[in-house]
């Protein structure tokens, strides 16, 4: 036990030492020669063996030549060598090794096989004749550290040193030698000596050899690679040792030689099952065409394993011709596992005629396996079969039509979605139809126009005479989105089909966008139907959460849910969705509910979420709710503000308290803001619009000016752009969070410019923008200190004091470059800071 204690004491004592050496790197050379004279003179004193060996350890981090002959006077103490050999060993100067080089001959036993150690760590070559005598010592631990060092070292002389030892060595030193001269044989590999190399492995090959060494001997003539590799691990496949044969097998991949593939082939047959399906798998890596005949016959092999090498090896080196094969096999495949590995190997196979086997093989197959085969194709990408799984979809099979639809939604591309809306017009079942729709919707997705997207299923909704049609066609349309979809379908509510209005509610509940919560909100109000009002609200809930809308409507959206909510379990929805809103508005909303015993538990961990929301943003405030709520009932709620305030203890001194959000753009008209210059600027679709069409560029500027806030604007920009968001700007100059792509330096959105200092923060990453849509600007700006986002990833902090206030405003640039660029903002909100007070 004292032991232990003393080692782990020690090494207390060594990390404390490292850490200093570490942190006095940074030091001046002089604190460093200064310091190392200091150690010098600690080691050549009588201080203690604890003091030397720290001093030791010091100085192999700081220690340069002047430092050697000091350390070179404890080499030959057997208490006190090791500690500098510690010192000494990765050293890089002559002087070091030279000084262990010396030492031989004044020390033996222990001290002796300890430098040799290190020699040959060092790899010295300069060593090998001291070392090469010392092959003829008394003592046998000098004569294996000898060996093994020389073998470390590994140059040409060393080895001719190890292959007199060889031929010497009695039946103590087999091994010694054996491995010594391995080692060896791998380092002259290494530096190019291949011949040499492969010579000593031969030599070793003979039985009088251990077999360990004989195994590494063949190991490293396979390496070594040429002719003579391929022709021993031809013989090791062919003969009866285990081991040896396989590591042949495990380097077939890395041989090359004239005809391997075909003496491969002739081997496979004469194998056991084992080895067999070993070699399969190695020529199927190797990827010669020669090996395909062979290793097609195997896969019908009485030998599970053998069977299943054999088909994931066709897939690696198999030819159209193999499709019908793998098709065969992936259909009626003799367990589930060759059935998989069947279809996963025809992903691989090359041709133009592979789709069509696959296709042909699926229009044959019995129901059961049609689903495999299916899922090649899907694998395969495979668009040249979207007929045949048109075809599919309108089979007998129930599980057949499903899987056919769902592939023909990965593999289909736009230009088919004409073929594919009649399924889900007239689908075998409602199930057929729901995979049809979704299929639909998937290939829809694929155009890059949101608004072009519903153009297909629009046309059939118009064209539509039966409510099917219609209700199939508005779930699609859900699930789209876009303004004209939303011209369609939002009427459908008052359609005189019980079914279309439902379709066309379930529709709006689903929308993926604000769009649909104004006409979801009016049927909460007004609607007697009972199902409607439900779905309506639960979608109004969901669009809420979306963050499509900005905090003041999603807050006043609750507060008119809350007045016309009808039963507790509407009351408990709102306040669900209330807890995603993090502002501390939203707590206001829910404090009364917290009185009434029938939604305590959900108004209290829905104000657990919003705190959570605004712990670093405005965290004083989500400490007074944590407070709050640790005195609750509720165990669960309890546990959690405790742990809440825990994390809350003491306010870092650079933290803000952020007020609400409250937005800078109505989202109608362009009150509270004026222009400047050129650019055309508008609200359209809800949006702030910024248009540069004759390649001169303007502002949009707020009346208010403001100091201390964070700032977050959702937007879309056409390119080529160069555009941005000014703030503090003082009529004459400000700071502006930049939208652009520029060369010189490189900066992309995300970068912080200020005229006259050009970028004060640099965006590097061009990944973290959304060039096709939508994206989240945010910066906060507390004194001097300006921090930037761009999709919640930071781009960078700087410290600037050139403007403290100002107008916050969007730039259209100048430029005949950048002519038909457009800004679009959907959402531009702004929240105060303040210093929060601090807490201990």
């Amino acid at each position: 036990m004292t032991r232990n204690i003393r080692h782990i004491q020690t090494a207390i004592l060594f990390c404390l030492t490292l850490v200093f050496v570490v942190g006095s790197l940074d030091a001046a050379a002089p604190d460093k020669s200064k310091r190392q004279a200091e150690l010098i003179k600690t080691i050549k004193s009588n201080a203690s063996q604890a003091e030397k060996d720290l001093a030791c350890r010091e100085l192999q981090v700081i220690g340069t030549e002047a430092c050697v002959d000091a350390l070179a006077t404890m080499l030959t103490d057997p208490k006190l060598s090791h500690m500098a050999r510690y010192a000494l060993e990765p050293m890089p100067y002559p002087q070091a090794a030279k000084a262990m080089r010396d030492a031989l001959a004044k020390t033996s036993g222990p001290t002796k096989v300890g430098l040799l150690i290190s020699l040959g760590f060092r790899r010295d070559a300069g060593s090998t004749a001291a070392i090469t005598a010392l092959l003829s010592d008394k003592d046998p631990d000098v004569i294996s550290a000898a060996a093994a060092a020389l073998g470390r070292i590994g140059t040409v002389q060393a080895a001719k040193a190890l292959d007199v030892f060889r031929t010497k060595a009695d039946k103590t030193m087999l091994v010694v030698a054996g491995e010594a001269s391995l080692t060896a044989a791998e380092q002259l590999a290494k530096n190019g000596k291949q011949d040499l190399a492969a010579a000593i492995c031969k030599d070793l090959q003979t039985p009088k050899w251990p077999s360990h060494v004989r195994l590494g001997a063949f190991v490293g003539i396979l390496g070594a690679g040429g002719e003579a590799a391929v022709d021993q691990a031809i013989a090791a496949i062919a003969g009866k040792d285990a081991e040896m044969r396989s590591a042949a097998i495990s380097h077939v991949s890395k041989l090359k030689g004239k005809d391997l593939g075909k003496r491969l082939a002739a081997e496979l047959p004469k194998l056991p099952a084992a080895p067999q399906a070993l070699l399969v798998a190695a020529m199927g890596d190797l990827g010669d065409p020669a090996v395909l005949a062979v290793i097609t016959k195997t896969a019908s092999s009485d030998n599970a394993a053998v069977r299943l090498a054999s088909i994931r090896a066709i897939g690696k080196i198999g030819e159209a011709g193999s499709a019908k094969l793998l098709c065969d096999i992936a259909a009626g495949g003799k367990s589930a596992g060759e059935q998989q590995a069947a279809v996963n190997s025809l992903h691989g196979l090359k041709g133009d005629k592979v789709n069509a086997t696959i296709a042909a093989a699926m229009k044959a197959a019995p129901s059961e396996a049609k689903p495999r085969l299916i899922e090649a194709l899907v694998i395969r990408k495979a668009a040249d079969a979207i007929d045949d799984l048109i075809g599919e979809t309108k089979g007998p099979d129930p599980r057949v039509r499903v899987t056919a639809l769902r592939a023909l939604g990965w593999i289909a591309q736009p230009a088919d979605l004409k073929k594919l809306v009649p399924l889900a017009v007239k689908p075998a079942d409602d199930s057929a139809r729901s995979a049809a729709e979704l299929a639909i919707v998937q290939v829809a997705r694929k155009i890059s126009d949101q608004e072009a997207r519903s153009d297909i299923p629009l046309a059939a909704l118009k064209t539509a005479s039966d409510n099917p049609t219609k209700c199939s066609m508005l779930r699609v349309l859900g699930a789209l989105g876009g303004k004209k979809a939303f011209e369609s379908v939002a009427p459908a509510i008052k359609d005189s089909s019980s079914d279309v209005q439902d379709a066309a509610v379930k529709a709006l509940a689903s929308w993926p966008s604000s769009r649909g919560l104004d006409p979801l909100m009016n049927v909460v109000k007004t609607t007697s139907n009972a199902k409607h009002r439900v779905l309506a609200l639960r979608g109004c809930v969901r669009i809420l959460a979306l963050g499509d809308c900005t905090v003041e409507r999603t807050l006043a959206s609750y507060r008119e849910l809350i007045k016309v909510a009808k039963t507790p379990a509407d009351t408990k929805l709102i306040l669900s969705g209330l807890g995603a809103t993090a502002d501390p508005a939203t707590l206001e909303i829910i404090e009364p509910f917290i009185a009434q015993k029938q939604f305590r538990a959900e108004a209290e961990f829905a104000q657990l979420d919003v705190a959570r929301g605004i712990m670093n943003s405005s965290s004083q405030i989500a400490r007074e709710v944590a407070t709050s709520l640790r005195r609750s009932k509720n165990p669960s709620v309890a546990k959690q503000a405790n742990r809440m305030i825990k994390s809350l203890r003491g306010v870092d001194k650079n933290a803000v308290a952020a007020g609400s959000w409250k937005s800078l753009f109505n989202g109608k008209d362009l009150t509270g803001w004026r222009t400047t210059g050129n650019a055309i600027f508008k609200v359209e679709d809800n949006c702030l619009i910024g248009t540069q069409t004759t390649g001169k560029g303007g502002d949009i500027w707020t009346d208010a000016e403001y100091d201390n806030f964070e700032l977050r604007i959702t937007y879309r920009v056409t390119w080529p752009a160069n555009s941005g968001f000014w703030f503090r700007h003082n009529g004459k100059k400000g700071y502006q969070y930049d939208v652009l792509k520029y060369k010189r330096p490189v900066a992309f959105s995300g970068t912080l410019y200020c005229p006259g200092k050009m970028f004060i923060i640099a965006n590097l990453d061009e990944s973290l923008e959304n060039r096709d849509g939508w994206n989240i600007a945010q910066l906060r700006a507390m004194n001097d200190d300006l921090t930037l986002w761009l999709n919640g990833t930071k781009t960078g902090h700087c410290s600037d004091k050139t403007l403290t206030t100002g107008r916050i405003g969007i730039q259209i640039h100048a430029g005949n470059g950048f002519k038909g660029m457009e800004m679009i903002v959907r959402k531009i909100e702004i929240r105060t800071l303040t210093k929060p007070k601090t807490t201990k």
